[in-house]
């Protein structure tokens, strides 16, 4: 969801009161910053899993919120006070996507280790149906 409105926003003049903040962003560009948030999703994904597996999930799951916090708190303030915003979205697409790469797993993990095995698939799928849902939300709201 978050992303199908960054994306947006990044591809439009961004003017606030009549003054033009910065302008839009090339396709190259908002690839590269979508980049920054896919890359360490996919490669930190399955070391945080692994971890989650030895260490445990509580930690891994609560500190990946909070990475994903500041990710999007940087990703606004940069977008509402930059002139050239492209290194701080490209900060706050990092630090959600390393946020993200340690909630996904263990999340996924999470809810079967909580689950009796009668009814997990039943858990499973409606923890994704919520998690899918945004993206849903997200396509519909950007056309």
């Amino acid at each position: 969801f978050a992303w199908g409105l960054f994306a947006k926003w990044m591809k439009n003049d961004y003017v606030v009161d009549g003054e033009l903040m910065w302008t839009k962003l090339s396709k190259e560009t908002i690839a590269n910053i979508t980049l920054c948030y896919g890359l360490p999703k996919g490669i930190f994904q399955w070391i945080f899993g692994f971890a989650g597996d030895r260490i445990g999930r509580r930690w891994l799951i609560t500190g990946g919120l909070a990475m994903c916090t500041l990710g999007l708190v940087i990703l606004a303030a940069t977008g509402e006070s930059a002139s050239d915003p492209v290194a701080g979205f490209a900060a706050g697409s990092l630090f959600l996507g390393v946020g993200t790469a340690m909630m996904y797993s263990n999340n996924l993990a999470a809810v079967s280790d909580h689950t009796d095995p009668t009814w997990r698939s039943s858990a499973l799928g409606a923890y994704r149906f919520w998690r899918d849902l945004g993206y849903a939300v997200g396509a519909l709201i950007n056309g």
